[in-house]
C-alpha cells in the first residue's frame, strides 16, 4: 500500500472515530459539543471551569487535551483530539466522573 492509500485510510479511520465519539460525548450533561469535520472535537464546560476540567483530566487520568478557555470566543471550551477508539473511551469515563463530582 503506497503513502496515499495510507493516509486516506487513517483518514477515515479518524473521521469513523470521531463520528462515534461524537454523539457520545453529547450525551454527557455539563457539556456543550460543537460539530466537527476535523481531526479533534470542541467542547464548552457548562458544568464545571475548563481549568479544572483540563486539570483534572491530567491529574486523575493522564489525560492531556488543550484549553482554549483563553481566547474570548472560546471561553470555557476544550479541544480534544480523536484518537483510537480506546483512547476515546477513557476520555468519556474521565469526563463522566469529572462531571458528575462535586469536589477534587
Amino acid at each position: 500500500m503506497g503513502c496515499e492509500a495510507l493516509l486516506a485510510a487513517r483518514t477515515r479511520g479518524i473521521a469513523e472515530t470521531r463520528d462515534r465519539f461524537l454523539p457520545r460525548l453529547a450525551g454527557l450533561d455539563g457539556i456543550e459539543v460543537f460539530p466537527s469535520a476535523a481531526n479533534f472535537v470542541l467542547l464548552r464546560c457548562r458544568a464545571r471551569p475548563a481549568s479544572e476540567v483540563f486539570r483534572r483530566l491530567h491529574e486523575e487520568h493522564g489525560i492531556l487535551v488543550r484549553d482554549v478557555s483563553g481566547s474570548p470566543e472560546l471561553q470555557e471550551c476544550l479541544r480534544l483530539s480523536i484518537g483510537t477508539e480506546e483512547d476515546m473511551d477513557a476520555v468519556l469515563k474521565a469526563l463522566s466522573r469529572i462531571l458528575a463530582r462535586e469536589e477534587p
